[in-house]
């Protein structure tokens, strides 16, 4: 009797911790988002892509997307599939993976409920259905935190287990992704990596069949949302004592007939993508990043954890307890620790290897946000009750302000204070514990806060079709490339690039992608796209942009830059007024 109402006290702890954080992130976004009319940011970027697939198939049966054109205007978010459609022989197709569109589903469904209720349109982009989307980002990381709370008694005392709850929520950006950012795949990634070791544990704790269907569901559900993270799957070994027992324990679930029935449940997974992918464009499996790619070869380890543009312990610094539990935890369970340490290198190598390291973020790094439930491991093991006073006080001197500057970090990404990508010494300097909005302008963009520093040299390159005096003809090899600028004087370190100019398209559909791409000596340093988008235009008529950055290159010195155009089959663009601004700074 005394154990479960222990028990229910605390599960009572989580409850009134998941009410509590409902009830601050729906004042932040009343404030913050709804109030400012500001709804339409939400689904936007990459999670447009992950989202689209539910209006596309349930509300408009339109694999082609081209309800996207009609709703542009209504809702003023432009057109979202240039997100995420590619072509494919004539047809087009949707990049990402729909799993977390299968997890949004109960959601979608009801805001589809309510809207046929109130006879409001049924278009998947009224406010309503984003306040589905809010709902189900905000379900999944409260239902992920919950299950790795439930993983995490196993190993920890409840408070020690509530407080590393409330420190992965609050104090990494497991928070942005999932109120501000929710229609993103990171907090659904987040919540089944968690159901995946919860049910792992439960299942080598008590084999039965409806165990291992679960862990099975969990895993295929990983890698339709984001395949790369499949590799959660090498986990296994943590729960044993060494890696002898674990292959024994393996090799007999692989000789039980029950496994050729899992295998089939697993392929039902990539089965689901493939059906969706011959919907939109006729073929079973297409290639939905034909042009980016992992480099194993050049992993960027340092950059993932330190860097100012997306240095995941740069920004939140509570995780560094996990290095600190890793030490305890390796005095208490030798091979399990080391087996850890080397599951971390592994999976950072992968996730520093992609061709943009970074991911397009600065909010840490996203691609780590998946992984969270099985970084925090290790800090299950600061057991301190026999420590000494003085290592107490220093735990809570790390630990504390660690957590405040993570939750800073969120408050600045909901409140716009803190620039979407980008970001270098500079910035992170001039807006670590910044809170007033006042105090960051921009550099002719508001994403970019402006920073005192020191212009060396200016220098503008125009670009015309028809080119007058210093202008250049605006033509385009075989390769793509517009045009190359070499610098008599070689920059080191930072750019500031503005490229202007306007274009024209021959049909809505189109659009018009462009790279800068840099090189010092020859060699290749850095690439950035570009992409000439207007929510307004219409064919024919003549669409301006502006689109400016800051560019560190660390100890590069940059001589070159050219223009690239990323031109494809279904576009026919003329563009006019071009001008790039290149800035160096010291």
């Amino acid at each position: 009797m005394g154990h479960v109402i222990g028990s229910e006290k605390r599960h009572r702890a989580f409850f009134w911790f998941a009410l509590a954080a409902i009830l601050l992130s729906c004042v932040f976004l009343i404030r913050f988002r709804f109030k400012d009319s500001e709804w339409n940011r939400t689904i936007t970027s990459d999670g447009s892509g992950y989202y689209a697939y539910l209006p596309a198939f349930l509300l408009f049966q339109d694999e082609q997307y081209r309800f996207y054109l009609d709703l542009k205007n209504t809702y003023e978010i432009g057109d979202l599939s240039e997100n995420f459609l590619y072509p494919h022989e004539g047809r087009y197709f949707n990049r990402y993976f729909a799993g977390t569109a299968i997890a949004m589903l109960p959601f979608f469904g009801g805001a589809c409920l309510v809207q046929s209720l109130t006879g409001s349109p049924m278009d998947g982009h009224h406010p309503v259905f984003v306040v589905g989307v809010h709902v189900s980002g905000l379900f999944y990381a409260l239902a992920g935190l919950y299950a790795l709370y439930c993983l995490l008694l196993r190993r920890a005392s409840p408070l020690l287990a509530l407080l590393m709850v409330i420190a992965l929520f609050f104090g990494t950006n497991l928070w942005n992704y999932a109120v501000n950012q929710p229609a993103y795949s990171h907090v659904y990634s987040f919540a089944f990596i968690a159901f995946f070791l919860l049910a792992l544990q439960r299942f080598i704790e008590h084999d039965t069949t409806p165990r291992l269907a679960v862990v099975v569901f969990c895993l295929g559900m990983i890698a339709l949302i984001r395949p790369s993270n499949i590799i959660v799957a090498g986990l296994l070994p943590l729960f044993f004592n060494s890696l002898q027992a674990c292959g024994v324990w393996l090799m007999t679930q692989m000789k039980s007939k029950r496994i050729v029935w899992m295998i089939l449940l697993l392929a039902l997974f990539p089965a689901i993508q493939s059906v969706l992918y011959h919907a939109q464009c006729g073929a079973w499996w297409v290639d939905g990043y034909p042009y980016e790619h992992f480099n194993f070869l050049q992993p960027h380890l340092w950059e993932i954890w330190f860097h100012p543009r997306a240095g995941m312990l740069l920004y939140f610094p509570v995780l560094v307890l996990v290095v600190w539990g890793w030490w305890c935890w390796l005095k208490q369970n030798r091979f399990a620790a080391m087996y850890w340490g080397f599951f971390l290198i592994a999976s950072t190598w992968m996730i520093s290897s992609w061709w943009a390291w970074h991911y397009a973020g600065t909010i840490g790094m996203r691609a780590l946000t998946d992984h969270l439930p099985w970084l925090i491991l290790p800090a299950t093991y600061l057991v301190w009750r026999s420590w000494p006073r003085w290592s107490k006080l220093i735990l809570l001197v790390i630990a504390v302000p660690s957590f405040v500057q993570g939750a800073l970090v969120n408050y600045q990404a909901f409140t716009g204070i803190l620039p979407h990508d980008h970001m270098n010494w500079d910035k992170y300097t001039y807006l670590l514990g910044e809170t007033r909005l006042s105090r960051t302008g921009n550099l002719d963009d508001r994403w970019y806060p402006s920073v005192p520093i020191s212009a060396e040299r200016t220098q503008a390159f125009t670009w015309s079709k028809n080119p007058h005096g210093n202008e250049r003809p605006l033509m385009v090899d075989a390769d793509g490339c517009i045009d190359s600028i070499k610098w008599t004087v070689p920059i080191n370190r930072r750019v500031y690039v503005q490229l202007t100019g306007q274009v024209r398209y021959a049909s809505l559909r189109n659009e018009s992608r462009y790279e800068l791409r840099f090189y010092a000596k020859g060699l290749e340093v850095h690439r950035s796209g570009i992409r000439w988008t207007d929510p307004s235009f219409t064919s024919d008529e003549w669409c301006e942009t502006k689109n400016c950055f800051l560019q560190d290159f660390g100890e590069h010195a940059v001589d070159e830059v050219r223009l690239f155009t990323q031109l494809d089959s279904r576009t026919n663009a003329e563009m006019r007024q071009v001008k790039l601004i290149l800035v160096g700074y010291k």
